[in-house]
């Protein structure tokens, strides 16, 4: 069973725990008479553009000759995924007020199974070559929104969101130093971690049928992944000393995602 799959269910659990348990509150809710006002459910799929920074510094005894004195030590290396399928479940409840506007509170879970890598190299010093070479997914993203809406025709929805997001990032992210074409150290770094974040966006809703509704929307979501971490090297080849160090700090995990869904209102 993929990640996915369990995530749909248990979202669709949640959702319908929630309905059963408040649907005598939704009944007397003010704008019961609106096809908007009331819980849903619902499934989404789309594409997620993925982007963080790095930056490196020597430490320890790594900073002796040829490193000492170049210009190059922390420049970022910024690695951007290509789209990756993300795919999950949203519920929600909406209130209509003045006939033309939604406020409502939605909560989604959507997790991609995907993976991306990217490198880049540098020379910090002559014959010198600094390879970094990243490799990341993000199996669960989740949030937490407000909503609030404007309703062109009785159909038709504009609206913005905004909240907070939580998030699980898997990654690593590995530099090699090689003088010629001898690997000299490698200095290897675990970026898996939970993080806590906010996420804001737009988007467009269509009641094609009083209880069901198609959309598009953006989100942009920045999980507070930053960190700096000292790593000793792995790996221990000609003029390498087990007191060299590399200082790797990285940036937010930044996430874009463009999603189509469809909800089912009760």
């Amino acid at each position: 069973m993929t990640a996915i799959s369990k995530l749909l269910q248990i979202g669709f659990a949640i959702a319908i725990t929630a309905i059963s348990t408040t649907s005598a509150v939704a009944a007397d809710a003010e704008g019961a008479h609106s096809p908007w006002t009331g819980f849903y459910v619902g499934v989404s799929a789309g594409q997620a553009l993925t982007q963080q920074s790095f930056s490196t510094s020597p430490s320890g005894t790594l900073v002796t000759s040829p490193f000492i004195g170049s210009t190059r030590w922390g420049e970022n290396s910024t690695r951007e995924s290509d789209g990756l399928f993300i795919g999950g479940v949203q519920f929600g409840y909406n209130w209509t007020f003045s006939d033309r506007y939604i406020v409502g509170i939605e909560a989604d879970i959507r997790s991609n199974d995907q993976s991306f890598q990217s490198q880049s190299v540098f020379s910090p010093a002559a014959g010198i070559t600094v390879t970094n070479t990243s490799t990341s997914s993000l199996p669960m993203v989740s949030t937490l929104r407000g909503r609030l809406g404007y309703l062109v025709q009785s159909n038709f929805l504009l609206y913005g969101t905004a909240g907070l997001a939580y998030g699980e990032q898997k990654g690593t992210f590995t530099q090699s130093v090689s003088a010629g074409n001898t690997l000299v150290e490698i200095f290897p770094v675990n970026l898996s971690k939970s993080a806590y974040g906010y996420s804001t966006g737009v988007g467009v809703e269509w009641a094609f049928a009083r209880q069901w509704s198609v959309g598009a929307e953006y989100q942009y979501l920045s999980l507070a992944t930053k960190q700096t971490q000292m790593i000793s090297t792995a790996y221990l080849g000609p003029s390498a000393l087990a007191s060299d160090v590399m200082s790797v700090s990285s940036s937010e995990f930044k996430v874009n995602v463009l999603q189509l869904g469809v909800n089912y209102r009760f």
